[in-house]
């Protein structure tokens, strides 16, 4: 794929900073359509509305490059971002909201993201944690427990890696996106000093990302990316794909991903023309990326 590099301009930040804790993203004036819908979709009061916009929508989700962890400028593998993907492993399925997979020279990032309703506290009018947070950060505490068992990341490996990158680390990161900033800045027991200095506190590893919804930046690179779902047996399908793609760039990418013609269809943006373009250059890539997997090294004579 070919994304678009855009320089951003730095972040707007909140008095207090602390690591692992994201603070709000200063409003843009001129907002496309897609970020315009963003600020009557964080005012949901269900999980299920942000749940589907970020599907449609992945320039909202952070982690895809290099933003979170020890590393990941090479991008998201298959430059997909995964919707609700299975971690089946020995004792356990859990299911985190998103995962990208990022990467740099020496390690594999797996960036599990959870998902929860924007109208969530993270305080009780006692200044207290709320039960509700407390469940979702225990969310985080399980994967990394599943993370932790050698034999699930063997597993995690032959699913999602293909058997590839063995030679790297891998260091899964946890993301948590709740609630909203006015949970800090409204008025309650607590200063919004005070409330900053806890929420520090909850990130308990620096494996754990905070975010609040209105933290989430939209980052044009990721508007071209994929997204993914995996069935039980470990088969990916594409779900999502923009208007705007151009090629993978990971022609065995193309060849693990497959059939994209449910997501041409169901993207009314795509025209007939637009999609037989699209087709072509995923069919070419697939053809590539089969010629890699069965270890040929030289190329068919095109004649």
């Amino acid at each position: 794929m070919s994304p678009k590099l855009v320089s951003e301009g730095p972040a707007e930040h909140c008095k207090f900073i602390f690591m692992n804790v994201i603070p709000t993203a200063t409003a843009e004036s001129n907002l496309s359509p897609g970020q315009a819908e963003w600020q009557q979709v964080k005012q949901a009061d269900t999980e299920l509305v942000p749940q589907k916009f970020l599907e449609k929508h992945p320039a909202l989700l952070p982690g895809a490059w290099g933003d979170i962890g020890p590393g990941g400028h090479h991008g998201p593998l298959y430059s997909t971002v995964f919707r609700q993907p299975p971690l089946r492993g020995l004792d356990a399925k859990l299911v985190p909201d998103f995962m990208w997979i990022t990467r740099s020279t020496v390690n594999v990032s797996p960036i599990c993201i959870e998902i929860e309703r924007p109208t969530k506290k993270w305080f009780t009018d006692a200044g207290q944690q709320t039960a509700e947070l407390t469940q979702a950060l225990n969310q985080l505490l399980e994967w990394r427990g599943w993370f932790s068992d050698p034999k699930n990341q063997e597993i995690f490996a032959e699913v999602y890696l293909k058997g590839k990158f063995r030679e790297r680390a891998l260091t899964p990161q946890f993301v948590l996106v709740y609630g909203r900033e006015s949970d800090f800045t409204a008025p309650h027991k607590l200063t919004t000093k005070a409330r900053h200095r806890k929420r520090h506190l909850m990130a308990r590893q620096a494996d754990e990302h905070l975010y609040t919804f209105d933290s989430l930046r939209w980052d044009t690179r990721n508007e071209t990316m994929l997204t993914t779902s995996v069935h039980e047996n470990g088969q990916f399908e594409v779900n999502r794909i923009s208007k705007d793609f151009e090629y993978l760039g990971d022609p065995t990418g193309a060849y693990h991903l497959g059939d994209i013609e449910p997501a041409l269809a169901a993207n009314p943006e795509i025209t007939t023309a637009r999609a037989d373009e699209i087709r072509a250059e995923w069919a070419k890539e697939q053809a590539e990326g089969t010629r890699l997997i069965e270890g040929k090294t030289h190329r068919e004579p095109d004649w």
